[in-house]
């Protein structure tokens, strides 16, 4: 038992994030533990299908703790079945939603990208077939059951224009959708998209599309299926959003990124396809700006973008927060050395951030998930398979053999500070990355915050006195409701539990103004 003196901080990990209600000692543990919540190869508790995971496709999170995982069931060898799992508001995971035919359409295969509000609704993408007609692949939006926009329809406020896709969907916390559509002037099943617009609204309507100008004037969209950037992103509420988008002119500075519709500055410069990376924000002679992937944004207006520039291979790629350059590739993060492409990057409501990058290995370059600037996961990293909060002989040596790409979501703080980042990992059993009984999981590990308090001084007030009595009688009834800095005071004995153990040494702490 690692004991800790009277005035103490620790780092606060919770080991037992699988398990609902549970609560984290304020010791300070080795590592981060990533744990499974559902696995490949499972049956989704309440499928009526009866069938097991063949594979995992994509992940949300919500603002009040809910998250929620999209797979295919059934044997691969036949027809798919689609599934959603998880919980909106944060409890044990359970079967959501399934692929159904509501009124004409029958869904099939639901997109990977999808939102959550706070409330509980799911704003999805899904392929149909019109059931009075037979015609397939009818890509569509819809909010819960009900259709918002599909294939065919008539683009609101341009007539003559059909749609042609909907895709990526995103929702924001008070239930505002957005998502990107292609129209033409074609109604077949095959039609292809000759502009690109940015739409939203339960009755669909366009904000921004191809050709229309941008900046209050200063750029005009092209007009193309590629005019607005994939991994545009709106801040909790809606108040901002981010994207890199296309504007006419040469091919080499055709792309830059904006915020709210306004081109981004960094360092007194644009943040624009092959213009210059200024010094002053760290970048490095003679480079500009190559690519925007992925994004996020805050209500209070923090953001970052990923992506590469034309510098040398070993050092194009970056993170760029508030426009400055904090992460680059061949950069070195505590006891390795970035190296390759940056995957996927999220940013949740406070402004905590995660990334997937390379890192150097000692045989080549492995995977490794960072959140705010610490790697916290590297591939070859053993994980809780079982789900029981701990790495131990239950768990088959399972190791981390690959990040899922494209796949990664931070949740808000929760009352304590404590982040969950959710993402997909292919899981290896033999040692060896090639092996064929790799398995994907869903996996959640808990990032906590540093903790300071003073043993016996839980009304956090600066005094261990008969005051504290009334909260301490409250964490040790309630241990589940108490804040982290509360928990950390009440364990007076130091065994990392909240419990009629501490009763004892908590009263000697009183009668004496303090703990030992």
């Amino acid at each position: 038992m690692l004991t800790l003196p009277s005035s103490r901080s620790s780092r606060f990990v919770c080991l037992s994030v699988a398990i609902v209600g549970a609560w984290c000692a304020s010791i300070a543990y080795a590592a981060h533990v990533p744990s499974a919540m559902i696995r490949e190869g499972e049956t989704i508790p309440g499928d009526p299908t009866g069938e097991s995971i063949f594979v995992m496709n994509g992940l949300a999170v919500n603002h009040v703790g809910g998250y929620v995982a999209y797979m295919n069931t059934g044997t691969g060898a036949g027809a798919l079945t689609a599934q959603m799992w998880g919980n909106v508001t944060g409890g044990p995971g359970a079967l959501i939603r399934s692929a159904s035919t509501f009124g004409d359409y029958q869904q099939d295969n639901f997109e990977s990208f999808f939102g959550i509000s706070d409330a509980g609704q799911i704003f999805y993408s899904t392929t149909c077939t019109q059931i009075s007609t037979g015609l397939t692949s009818r890509d569509s939006v819809w909010l819960d059951d009900t259709l918002i926009f599909v294939k065919a329809e008539p683009m609101p406020g341009l007539p003559g224009q059909f749609s042609t896709f909907n895709s990526r969907p995103n929702m924001t916390g008070n239930g505002l959708m957005y998502w990107l559509g292609g129209y033409a002037a074609d109604t077949s099943p095959t039609a292809s998209s000759v502009n690109h617009a940015l739409m939203t609204g339960a009755t669909p309507s366009i904000i921004i599309k191809g050709s229309d100008p941008i900046d209050g004037g200063v750029f005009q969209l092209v007009t193309s299926s590629s005019a607005i950037g994939n991994a545009y992103r709106l801040s909790p509420m809606g108040s901002h959003i981010i994207m890199s988008a296309r504007v006419t002119g040469p091919a080499a500075n055709d792309t830059v990124l904006f915020i709210d519709y306004a081109s981004v500055m960094a360092g007194g410069s644009i943040v624009r396809e092959g213009f210059a990376v200024p010094p002053e924000i760290g970048g490095l002679p003679g480079e500009n700006w190559a690519n925007f992937a992925e994004t996020g944004i805050t209500e209070s207006g923090d953001w970052i973008v990923i992506g590469d520039t034309s510098a040398a291979t070993t050092q194009d790629h970056f993170l760029m927060h508030n426009g400055q350059i904090i992460l680059r590739e061949g950069q070195a993060l505590g006891a390795h050395t970035l190296a390759g492409a940056n995957d996927d990057a999220y940013m949740n409501g406070q402004g905590d951030w995660a990334v997937t990058w390379g890192v150097a290995g000692p045989s080549g370059t492995l995977e490794a998930l960072i959140y705010n600037g610490e790697i916290v996961l590297v591939e070859g990293d053993n994980v809780d398979w079982n789900g029981d909060g701990a790495i131990d002989g239950n768990d088959n040596n399972g190791k981390l053999a690959d990040f899922f790409t494209g796949v990664i979501a931070v949740g808000d703080r929760d009352v304590n500070g404590a982040v969950d980042i959710y993402f997909f990992g292919d899981i290896d059993f033999n040692g060896t990355s090639s092996s064929t009984d790799d398995l994907l999981g869903y996996f959640r590990l808990t990032i906590a915050p540093e903790v300071t308090c003073t043993l016996g001084d839980v009304d956090d007030d600066a005094s261990v006195t008969v005051a504290d009595v009334a909260s301490f009688v409250g964490v040790l009834l309630d241990p589940d409701g108490a804040t982290a800095q509360e928990l950390c005071a009440a364990d007076t004995n130091d065994d990392g539990a909240v419990n009629g153990a501490d009763v004892a040494t908590f009263a000697s702490c009183v009668l004496n103004s303090g703990c030992p």
